[in-house]
């Protein structure tokens, strides 16, 4: 038994060592990983036994007296399940747990380390009990020598088991856990499986005669700082976040793409891009890929808007320009070259859009960001027969995956601009250069660099939903925006109505400024408990005010944008219609005055509105989104973040209006006008619905 315990240890010695050296392209990395895996659980398992045994084989007196040293050993193993499993979001989330254990565990994990914001908690909290508890384990031990001589208790032996059990804890640790903080459990398991191995060998009888009791500790330290500083180079070398470094060197080839056509670097395929369904399919990112999968990406090509007007540009003009529409609405075929063959007769196959890959394989861009001008770096396969194969690889050691999905700073403001700033010009047919959407408007403080700038994450990527089995929350993929109709016109054939009908949901939360709960949605970035949200903002706030002379009413609205970092409205200017609505009303709740009402459908031309007109090369208001005929922009007026706008009424009342008067002021927001809902989805079609984005009021 005492052989077969060790012929354990050394199996798993010897197969961390090999994973320590190798890479995961290497021979049998992964059958030797899973191997490592498995008889490393049966090894967390068997070094309470083992060292019972080993103590009883050399003192049969003094095993009494360290079988609490045994259990204790066994400790950190099932604190690290718990550990893992007692996260807590807010101090209701604890407070709700059910059953006393349960509850007691959430309320000391929450007074001892606090709500898990992200920041790995949970991995903190496993990583504290195994520091802890080895930290005890060797006192005891001591004590246990100190008060029977006669057990053998040797500081080298009580070092390599405290090594032991925090290499097996942290691997375990990292196992289970979710999240970046794994990543470092990880990296202190190789260390800590060194080092074992270091405690380990100095524990023999050779080298402790050999090098005395002086030189025994000196050899030690020397030995552990060696291995320390080895592994430091060698972990970094092969296992850390290399990204920027491997395309710097060219590992990872580059893929430039610019809207003017002279795209550079060689075309991605399109398998390497494609089968974001297959990261929920995987078991690891369920949530995530069904919050994708009703979101605007996803039907970024796949909707009758785009689809209408793709077909009218390829029969006016040819189907090597819908490449610049592709590089933002339908990056996998810009990406592999395909776009021209794709759109050639105005009608692609159904696509992905914006997916899961094409984001997360973005690095950079060249100059302003905007119109899809971007650098991405070509995806590495994992090593596996087929995608089934590579999901499975993928979840045993998910470190490069996470490396070659995300440069660190997937989420930055920069790369949101490279599609969500448009600025049309002479090099696609356009007559001038006109900027007509500005979601970004230019450089912010990097707040992973120290910054406190308000990121396009905060409000549209808030991390605010946690991996089904997991601890750690994630940036949610909804990727809401003011897209309350997006169910109205997708055309993709598998479209997920359920995941549409979340998001609108999430949309509405996000107009209101409050979800179902009464919590301001979305949250503020980095706080551990969101506020309630009584008195929330909504998109706009809307102050109004009235002055009453005789028949007349003077009524004046100010709209000032505190909430949203970005202007307001941003394009399509020529589709989108955002406009405000008075309406007046007497004692009795009879409208006496309006303005911005529409009629038949309309709004009419006097109404007050957001935006701007794009005109055509004749200095006609453009229609049908001809993009590629724009000749100008005229009446732009956007409210950007911090500032307001002042709109005034005069209204004569009719003869003998009894007071007190109400004033109701509503800004409406229409995804499309009825000119271009007519040309994209047909003549019968009703419309678009109206949506109120912002409301105020006044009385008498």
């Amino acid at each position: 038994m005492h052989v077969g315990l060790g012929a354990i240890f050394a199996f798993v010695a010897l197969t961390g060592l090999y994973l320590f050296a190798a890479d995961l392209f290497a021979v049998g990395y992964f059958p030797v990983l899973l191997a490592h895996i498995v008889v490393g659980l049966l090894l967390a398992v068997a070094v309470p036994i083992g060292l019972g045994l080993h103590l009883k084989r050399t003192s049969s007196p003094g095993l009494r007296s360290a079988l609490p040293l045994i259990g204790l050993l066994a400790v950190p193993i099932v604190l690290v399940e718990i550990a893992m499993h007692s996260a807590v979001r807010s101090v209701d989330d604890a407070r709700g747990r059910e059953g006393l254990l349960e509850r007691a565990g959430a309320e000391i994990s929450l007074f001892l380390w606090g709500t898990d914001g992200g920041d790995g908690a949970t991995v903190w909290m496993a990583a504290t009990f195994a520091v802890l508890l080895a930290i005890v384990s060797a006192l005891l031990a001591w004590a246990v020598r100190e008060r029977d001589p006669s057990v053998p208790v040797r500081w080298t032996g009580v070092i390599a088991t405290a090594a032991l059990m925090l290499a097996v804890t942290t691997g375990l640790t990292g196992w289970l856990g979710r999240g970046d903080a794994r990543f470092d459990a990880y990296a202190a398991h190789s260390l800590l499986g060194l080092l074992t191995l270091l405690a380990t060998a100095a524990h023999f009888k050779a080298p402790r005669r050999l090098l005395g009791r002086v030189g025994g500790p000196i050899a030690l330290l020397l030995g552990a700082g060696l291995i320390v500083a080895l592994w430091g180079e060698g972990y970094a070398d092969d296992h850390v976040w290399r990204l920027e470094i491997d395309v710097e060197e060219g590992v990872l080839p580059v893929r430039v793409l610019r809207a003017q056509g002279d795209d550079a670097g060689a075309p991605i395929p399109e398998e390497l891009l494609l089968g974001s369904d297959g990261c929920g399919d995987a078991g690891c990112h369920e949530q995530l890929t069904h919050q994708w999968a009703g979101s605007a990406h996803r039907f970024s090509a796949d909707n009758a808007l785009y689809r209408a007007v793709i077909d009218q540009l390829v029969q006016e003009r040819d189907p090597s320009e819908a490449r610049f529409c592709a590089g933002c609405h339908d990056p996998v075929r810009a990406l592999a070259g395909t776009a021209e063959a794709a759109y050639a007769d105005g009608a692609p196959a159904p696509s992905e859009g914006v997916n899961c890959v094409v984001c997360h394989v973005l690095i950079g861009h060249d100059g302003v960001p905007g119109n899809g001008d971007a650098h991405y770096r070509a995806p590495v396969p994992y090593p596996g027969a087929d995608r089934e194969a590579r999901k499975v690889n993928i979840k045993l050691d998910p470190r490069y995956h996470r490396m070659t999905m995300t440069s660190g700073r997937t989420v930055h403001p920069e790369l949101c601009g490279t599609c969500h700033r448009v600025e049309l010009g002479p090099f696609m047919g356009a007559a001038v250069t006109a900027v007509v959407q500005a979601t970004y408007a230019g450089p912010t403080d990097d707040r992973y660099e120290g910054g406190s700038a308000s990121m396009c994450s905060d409000c549209h990527l808030p991390t605010i939903t946690r991996q089904p089995n997991g601890q750690f929350p994630l940036y949610d993929h909804q990727m809401a925006g003011i897209n309350f109709d997006l169910g109205a016109y997708v055309t993709h054939p598998d479209a997920d109505r359920e995941a549409i009908a979340d998001v609108r949901q999430r949309v509405s939360w996000m107009v209101e400024g409050a979800n179902a709960d009464g919590l301001v949605f979305p949250p503020p970035p980095f706080v551990d408990e969101w506020p309630d949200a009584d008195d929330a903002p909504g998109v706009l706030d809307v102050d109004v005010s009235g002055a009453r002379r005789g028949d007349l009413l003077a009524v004046t609205v100010m709209t000032s944008n505190a909430r949203i970092g970005h202007p307001f409205p941003v394009g399509p200017f020529d589709l989108r219609e955002v406009w405000l609505q008075v309406v007046v009303r007497d004692s009795t709740g009879a409208a006496v005055g309006s303005s911005g009402l529409p009629v038949d459908g309309r709004v009419p031309e006097e109404a007050r509105r957001l935006g701007a007109v794009e005109l055509d090369r004749s200095g006609q208001p453009l229609q049908r989104h001809r993009i590629w005929d724009v000749g100008g922009l005229r009446g732009k007026r956007l409210i950007p973040q911090g500032e307001s706008v002042t709109d005034r009424f005069e209204f004569a009342l009719p003869e003998g209006t009894a007071g007190p008067l109400q004033v109701e002021a509503a800004w409406q927001l229409r995804r499309a006008n009825p000119d271009f809902t007519a040309f994209a989805l047909g003549p019968d079609h009703p419309g678009f619905d109206t949506h109120e984005v912002a409301r105020g009021a006044w009385s008498e």
